[in-house]
């Protein structure tokens, strides 16, 4: 693709799912409408840390930290960025795992990079 993650730095970036809209995980509330947010791709302390435990930090992108967040049934799905007019989307994460209380401050959600599997996303499509 061309793409490296630091390209993604500091974009806008929108994910959306099914998952609760509750962040206390004693608690679920499951949406009637799909629900979306909007979350910056950055790597904070938290990312940083949570990222040791991949064999490669480019493996997985970063999002949020600024009190809004996917939660628990959000996995599996899109984190997208979009064109300069909005008239594209691209997705560039796919929701993975994230803190124990969905969207607390200075806590970040943790994407699967599609641009690390690209290759091998297109080898698995031609066979």
């Amino acid at each position: 693709m061309g793409f490296s993650v630091e390209e993604f730095q500091g974009k806008a970036a929108w994910a959306a799912g099914w998952g609760t809209t509750v962040g206390v995980r004693t608690v679920t509330q499951q949406p009637r409408i799909l629900q979306q947010v909007q979350l910056p791709i950055r790597e904070l302390d938290y990312c940083a840390f949570q990222k040791k435990i991949y064999p490669d930090p480019d493996m997985v992108l970063c999002a949020g930290g600024e009190g809004k967040d996917t939660c628990r049934g959000d996995s599996g799905g899109p984190l997208t960025l979009t064109n300069r007019v909005g008239t594209r989307y691209f997705l560039v994460g796919v929701t993975s795992v994230g803190p124990t209380l969905c969207g607390a401050s200075n806590t970040q959600g943790l994407y699967t990079s599609v641009n690390h599997y690209v290759d091998w996303i297109t080898r698995t499509m031609r066979t």
